[in-house]
């Protein structure tokens, strides 16, 4: 029996594999070759393998982005390439497995040359898709490839990993400033980082700082609310954590600056009456409802008008003067404009009456006494009021007596800050004697009275002078006795009267100034003698 050697590359088996002719064989498995010594013929025959030549039928998998996907039943396209020759047979489909060549393959749906096919649930992590085409090149049984000898391409292999998408959280609030004690809501949605898609699930939990306000579920448009009334005065730095889910990774919103603020009231204090043009001074308090001094400004408003700003201090006051109000009454308000800590506020409506401007006038003194046909004389003082600086102009408008006129020095005056004067002369005129009738009442006699008298008086004296003495004497003693009680008569009345001239009495004299529409009156005593 000969001996039969085998040889591995490194080791040398011999083994007796027998024969008459005690011929030694050696095989080589790394060229696949078979050596037989002929020692009869003192020389080797070499056995070559016949290898199968390869089908030139190649898949090809499109690669993801990153070659990762956060689908967790992920989908591939495939390309089918044949370089057959001299005919190129038509691939007929392509078969996939993911992380195994055992079991059944998946045939991939579409045709020549673009096939898509979905993997079934897979873990995180990394994993290798298998997958070969084929062109009916094969040896199968009845037609079936799976169940018979399939002549196949060659096997493609394309690594993947499966990760959780990345997601990105945002954060609001439905109130910003809000008010302490008052209700707010706050929102976060998540939503998915590219590649990744799908809407994440499971819960949010909302901070203020490192405290938690509350935890919120995602619902199913990714989108979880608390709403919360506990947040102090003051400025809060919120966030939103979502905790991630099988899918999806974890994320954190950035920080929301939410100011809530502390409540107020502002009081305006009680305003004074003013004279026009003169300053008021408009003073606002602002006080905090939980504590805390306010700081920023404070518009006074005058009805809807903004008549200036006033900042406040430390004790929370603000000031405003002005001397713009015109004359009248004026709503006056003070309007607190808020700070980061604290709420605006507005008082409630004042008035304020500003004095309209005007004068007085009157006599220095307030009576004058004057013979008739003398003059008199009196100051008249213009005093101007609420700032009032127009000219006035004096005239005299009723009272004066007859005979009487009155004239002003000067005719006009205008008060500043101190009163003005204007001198007034009153001239009457003056009377003179006269004869009046007995019950007539102070008045002249009419001329036939005087007639009567003559003629009586110088009948009498021509009745003495004729002869017959004794019937005459008796006639001219008769009417000198009538002129005689006429004359007693008239003398007794007439003696005293006087004619013309201003006549004696009290006379109130009216005094006006005038400027513009305003109108002042005063009243002058004149006693005339």
């Amino acid at each position: 029996m000969g001996n039969v050697i085998v040889i591995d590359g490194a080791t040398n088996t011999q083994v007796n594999a027998g024969g008459a002719g005690g011929e030694e064989v050696a095989v080589n498995p790394v060229t696949n070759r078979i050596y037989i010594a002929n020692k009869l013929d003192n020389d080797v025959t070499v056995l070559v393998e016949q290898k199968e030549q390869p089908i030139p039928l190649l898949t090809r998998v499109t690669p993801s982005t990153g070659n990762q996907t956060t689908s967790r039943t992920p989908s591939f396209s495939f390309e089918t390439i044949s370089t057959y020759e001299p005919v190129t047979p038509t691939p007929l489909g392509v078969h996939f497995q993911v992380d195994t060549w055992q079991g059944p393959w998946t045939q991939a749906s579409g045709s020549n040359a673009v096939f898509r096919g979905q993997a079934a649930t897979l873990s995180l992590g990394t994993h290798v898709l298998f997958a070969y085409a084929t062109d009916g090149q094969d040896a199968g049984i009845n037609g079936n490839t799976l169940s018979g000898q399939a002549t196949i391409g060659e096997i493609a292999a394309y690594p993947f990993t499966v990760m959780q998408a990345s997601t990105a959280t945002a954060l609001t609030t439905d109130v910003n400033p809000s008010v302490i004690g008052g209700t707010i809501t706050l929102t976060a949605s998540v939503t998915a980082i590219v590649p990744g898609t799908g809407t994440s699930t499971g819960t949010v939990t909302f901070l203020d700082g490192t405290t938690a306000l509350g935890t919120g579920s995602l619902n199913s448009s990714g989108v979880a609310t608390i709403s919360t009334s506990a947040l102090t005065a003051g400025t809060h730095s919120l966030t939103a954590r979502y905790g991630g889910d099988t899918n999806f990774a974890a994320s954190n919103s950035a920080g929301v600056s939410q100011a809530v603020q502390g409540t107020t009231t502002t009081a305006l204090s009680p305003l004074v009456a003013a004279r026009y043009g003169t300053p008021v001074t408009c003073t606002a308090t602002v006080t905090a409802g939980s504590g805390g001094i306010p700081t920023g400004t404070v518009t006074f408003i005058d009805g809807t008008n903004t008549i200036g700003t006033g900042t406040l201090n430390r004790s929370g006051v603000a000031t405003f003067l002005t001397s713009t109000l015109t004359a009248g009454t004026h709503s006056i308000t003070a309007a607190y404009g808020g700070d980061s800590n604290f709420t605006a506020s507005t008082s409630l409506a004042l008035t304020q009456v500003v004095l309209t401007a005007s004068f007085t006038i009157s006599g220095n003194p307030s009576t004058v006494t004057v013979s008739a046909g003398n003059p008199a004389s009196d100051q008249i003082v213009v005093t101007g009021m609420n700032n009032f600086s127009g000219i006035v102009t004096l005239s005299c408008t009723a009272g004066l007596p007859s005979g009487a006129s009155c004239a002003f020095s000067p005719a006009s005056t205008t008060p500043g800050t101190a009163s003005a004067t204007s001198t007034l002369t009153i001239n009457t005129a003056a009377r003179t004697a006269a004869i009046v009738l007995p019950l007539s009442g102070g008045r002249k006699p009419p001329l036939f009275a005087w007639w009567l008298l003559v003629s009586a008086i110088t009948l009498g004296f021509l009745q003495l002078a004729i002869p017959r003495r004794r019937l005459h004497l008796g006639y001219a003693l008769a009417l000198l006795l009538v002129g005689y009680v006429l004359w007693q008569a008239g003398c007794a009345a007439v003696g005293s009267g006087t004619i013309g001239g201003t006549p004696a009495g009290t006379y109130p004299i009216g005094v006006t100034g005038t400027s513009g529409t305003a109108e002042q009156t005063a009243s002058v005593t004149l006693i005339v003698r």
